[in-house]
């Protein structure tokens, strides 16, 4: 259990106690060599590194990602980042074309020395501080739990297999505590390769889940299905209370493969379907609620995402990588029917529905959108490089972005997207960055 300690979460009484953060600004920080100086006295800072505080940099280095950097050196009144985590940190915050060190960190967490928020916890290397919720009468509690796995199920090779009224929680994710820590470019997606899942189906065919429940889990997602896996279905399953999202579909990193012409090295034919996915990406707050990267006939379809910290479908990978020239093996992709509120509680650059690259034959109808919080960019978003897409049929209302966005920047635009009869009420207009 050492290896786990201080812990990342912390369940009680079935419900997830959040890790307390303070605000950076309190701690009097400014920039040196390496992290920051700070006006907090040593007897305050002396157990930092132990603790394993934690700076995050919320929408402050890019507007999609929130890094998060241990403390590994206290010198002084100096707090040295973990070189690694501040060499990915800088090399991500690049301005006027030159990587500059971090900004003050908007937060920082597990101050052990100062009181949980209610409802929250901070802890040591042997112990946990947790305060009960504010409006409820104090109970003891009678449960609770600090995991120590980061996966609860690794299947590889599987051949027409079903989980059916399945529970799965309670698993974490130690990355971030680790040298480099967690700089993501995307998704969750880090320099590492792809998000692991707690749950997770690798090269298999036939594989279903059915009325299965994903819950109190601490991964970048709860569910992943990749290397090569094809006809794989998550039907009518619960998604609730995550750190991360709920499920990641195909791979990024496997360059090869990305490119492939032969049918057994696709992601493909994969159906998603009639799930409840709520509150999800509440610690690793840049992960997608549903993220299908390089995947190929692909059917995400009358799903419910309520209360997302970032994108709620997010379908394609590659930018302006493969809009010229050799192609990849997505297209066939669809996104149809989903209800789909409160996303983009807690970054920007998002929305209800988020593409890239080119992906002939595939669509986005007939989905509705409330409540996306992000103030640029859109509900329904083509991203760089997006191509080939039906977008017909969808409705919008209540946020300050655009309705439907067209990305024209970077070389790379959204093109060749058939855009109709979409339904916007309280929205920003409709944006085409791609138009002369």
């Amino acid at each position: 259990a050492n290896a786990t300690f201080p812990p990342r979460q912390l369940w009680v009484d079935g419900a997830r106690a959040a890790r307390t953060a303070v605000a950076g600004a309190t701690l009097g920080l400014t920039n040196v060599t390496g992290g920051y100086a700070t006006t907090a006295s040593s007897n305050e800072t002396a157990s930092w590194v132990a603790d394993g505080v934690e700076f995050r940099w919320p929408r402050q280095v890019k507007n999609w990602i929130e890094p998060r950097c241990v403390v590994s050196a206290v010198t002084g009144q100096n707090l040295i980042v973990d070189p690694d985590c501040w060499t990915q940190l800088s090399a991500r915050n690049v301005k006027g074309g030159v990587p500059v060190p971090a900004p003050v960190p908007e937060l920082v967490e597990n101050v052990a020395t100062r009181p949980p928020g209610a409802g929250e916890f901070v802890s040591t290397k042997s112990l946990v501080f947790y305060r009960p919720p504010a409006d409820d009468p104090y109970r003891t509690p009678t449960n609770a739990v600090v995991s120590s796995l980061e996966t609860i199920v690794n299947a590889t090779k599987l051949e027409n297999h079903a989980f059916e009224d399945v529970t799965w929680s309670h698993a974490t994710w130690l990355r971030p505590n680790l040298p480099a820590g967690y700089v993501p470019d995307q998704s969750a997606v880090t320099p590492f390769g792809d998000p692991p899942a707690a749950i997770s189906i690798a090269a298999s065919t036939n594989v279903t889940f059915e009325t299965c429940v994903f819950q109190n889990l601490g991964t970048p997602y709860a569910l992943a299905v990749d290397q090569a896996s094809r006809e794989c279905a998550v039907r009518r399953c619960s998604f609730k209370t995550l750190a991360g999202g709920a499920l990641r579909l195909g791979n990024l990193f496997d360059a090869s493969r990305v490119m492939a012409t032969d049918p057994s090295l696709w992601d493909s034919d994969f159906e998603i379907s009639d799930n409840s996915i709520e509150s999800t990406s509440l610690e690793f707050r840049g992960c997608s609620a549903v993220f299908a990267g390089v995947v190929r006939s692909t059917s995400i379809e009358h799903n419910s995402i309520l209360d997302a910290g970032y994108t709620g479908i997010s379908l394609g990978w590659g930018w302006g990588n493969y809009v010229t020239g050799e192609q990849t093996f997505m297209q066939d992709n669809h996104v149809v029917g989903n209800r789909i509120v409160g996303v983009m509680s807690a970054l920007n650059d998002g929305g209800c529905v988020y593409t890239l690259g080119p992906q002939p034959g595939s669509t986005v109808r007939e989905n509705y959108c409330a409540s996306d919080r992000a103030p640029v960019v859109g509900s329904f978003y083509h991203d760089n490089g997006s191509r080939y897409f039906n977008t017909t049929d969808n409705v919008a209302e209540t946020s300050p972005a655009p309705c439907l966005y067209l990305q024209g920047c970077c070389g790379a635009p959204a093109l060749d997207i058939d855009a109709s009869n979409l339904w916007c009420r309280d929205e920003g207009a409709i944006e085409n960055g791609c138009a002369p």
